[in-house]
Formats: C-alpha cells, structure tokens, sequence
C-alpha cells in the first residue's frame, strides 16, 4: 500500500510539471547535447592517448615530420645495379679528374691495389680504345713526330737518334728507309687491335728495326753492333738481346709494360728486370706525356704508366 501510495504522488508530480518541462524542453536538449559531444571527444581524446600510449609500449616512437624528412636525407639513393652506396668506389677510378700534387704529377687514384686487381683496374681504363687501324695508326705516328720532333716535317729514329725532313709517311718509307717499330713484336701477339695500338709504336729506319726484329730488350755485355747508342748482342746469361739508347729506355719499359697488362702477356723474366731498371734510369718526361696525350686525343686510351709511374712498383710480376 506504501509503494502504491509513492507512485501515486509521483505521476500526480509528473502531470503537473508537464507544461513546464514541454515548455523548456530545447534548452536541456541543448545542454544535454553539447555536454554529450564533449564527453564523446573527450573519450575518443582518451581512447586515442591509450592507443598512442599502447603503440608506444609495442615500439613504435612518433617521428616529428622534420626529423622524418631529415632521416629521409641520410639514406644515400641507390647506385644503377639496385645496391645502397657503401661509400667505396667499386668502380674504375676516374683517371681523368685527379688534380696534380706538388710535384706536377696527378694523384695516383690506384694506390690501394696491387698485382691482380690493379691489373683488372688499369684494363678496366682501356674499355674506351678506338682501334684506327694500321694505317691510320702510322699516318698519325709520323704527323705527329713531324708536328712536334724539332723543326717542322723533321722525324728521328727512336734506336740510332738519324733524322730526316719529309714529307708523310709514305715519302719517309720510300725515300728515307724509315719504319714503324713494334716495341712489343707483331710475332709475340701484336696483331689485331695491339697491333695498331700507337702506344707502343715508334719511328725506327728500316735497317735498325731489322737488326732489332724480335727480340727481347736487356743490357747487352757482347755487343755484336751497336748505333747512336743502341746494341745488338748478347746478356750477361749469354742470350741474344736488343738494347736501346739511354734516352729511349723508359720509354721502351712503359710501352712493354703497357702492353702486357693491356693485352694480358706475361714479360720474359729477365726483361722485367730490365723494365724496371729503365723505367728507373729515364724518368717520364714532357715530351713522353704531351705525346700520350696526343695518343688519347685519337684512340682515347692513356698509357698509365706514363700517367703513373709509381703503378710499376705496385706489380709484383708482370
């Protein structure tokens, strides 16, 4: 009777403040509504903290946007084959941007290999050569000596020092008994390519580059003839060998060991000694370099031994 009693009161309330509440019903609903959003916002705020809270707690750190960007700029781009920069060249050094130190030599970009793979490098620089062919080769051997040995149209024989004004190659061949020398004979692989390759082709005559034929370079001590300072004739082990004058020495050790790298022969071990010796006793000097790069000029390759002289050293068997 009590509980009937309580709801009877409470409907009879409810009738008489019906008006009342209809009459103010938007105001509430207003109320009601924003504080309903700002308690939605101000869950989603918290539900958002406690899922940054948790991802932070599985090991994931917010990244502020610049510090993306900057960490972004310290990964170095891929090279052409896909692989990251290490930050070592792998590649062939580039001979051709070392500036000179001191001493008007450029700085040797090789200087961290040896045998083998210095060998694999300085091959690697040759991948440009053009091949003239023979007889451009020859035209351009004697209009450049013509251009640049004295007087103008003059030529000189790279074994006896004899010189000779003419007028082409084909004037000097048939009228002065002049030559191309093969430092590196055409019998023992100079053919082909090698066989035009004026870096280790020179102005002889003809009787002189007979006497020297194929023979391998050395100091002769049994001198059956001998030149303006060359000689034919035998070495201290009592073999047949050809030594050029002073002034050609170095010249002659750079062209022979040019080509064994080049073209992958191996020196007959008591020439080496001499390649060393000579490449010692005459120096690279102007003319030798203005002519490699007159040689570059037309079959863009270099001999580097002339670039770098110190390369021999790092070559402990040719």
């Amino acid at each position: 009777m009590k509980r009937f009693s309580q709801q009877f009161l409470l409907l009879l309330m409810l009738a008489i403040s019906a008006p009342a509440c209809s009459a103010d019903s938007n105001a509430p609903r207003e109320t009601l509504s924003a504080d309903v959003v700002s308690d939605i916002r101000e869950n989603t705020d918290a539900s958002q903290d406690t899922a940054s809270e948790d991802g932070r707690s599985n090991g994931e750190e917010d990244v502020d946007p610049e510090e993306k960007d900057a960490a972004s700029a310290d990964v170095e781009p891929k090279d052409a084959t896909g692989d990251e920069d290490s930050g070592e060249d792998l590649g062939t050094p580039d001979v051709g941007s070392d500036e000179p130190d001191t001493n008007g030599t450029p700085e040797n970009p090789f200087s961290g290999l040896t045998d083998g793979s210095l060998k694999g490098a300085l091959r690697q620089t040759h991948r440009g050569h053009d091949d003239l062919g023979y007889d451009s080769a020859r035209d351009f051997l004697f209009e450049y000596e013509m251009a640049n040995n004295g007087p103008t149209g003059q030529i000189e024989c790279v074994y006896t020092g004899r010189t000779a004004f003419v007028d082409d190659r084909s004037n000097a061949q048939s009228q002065h008994d002049y030559n191309t020398e093969h430092t590196w004979p055409q019998s023992r692989g100079a053919s082909g390519v090698a066989k035009a390759d004026l870096h280790h082709l020179f102005i002889t005559d003809m009787p002189v580059n007979s006497r020297r034929s194929n023979n391998f370079f050395d100091d002769v001590v049994d001198v059956t003839w001998s030149e303006g300072g060359s000689k034919l004739g035998r070495n201290a082990a009592g073999e047949t060998r050809f030594e050029p004058r002073d002034e050609h020495k170095g010249n002659v050790a750079r062209a022979i060991l040019y080509f064994s790298v080049v073209y992958n022969y191996e020196v007959n071990a008591d020439e080496e000694a001499a390649m060393r010796a000579w490449h010692v006793l005459d120096p690279v000097d102007d003319a030798e370099r203005a002519r490699n790069d007159a040689i570059e000029g037309v079959q863009r390759s270099r001999n580097f031994f002339i670039d770098y002289p110190e390369l021999v050293d790092q070559i402990s068997d040719f």
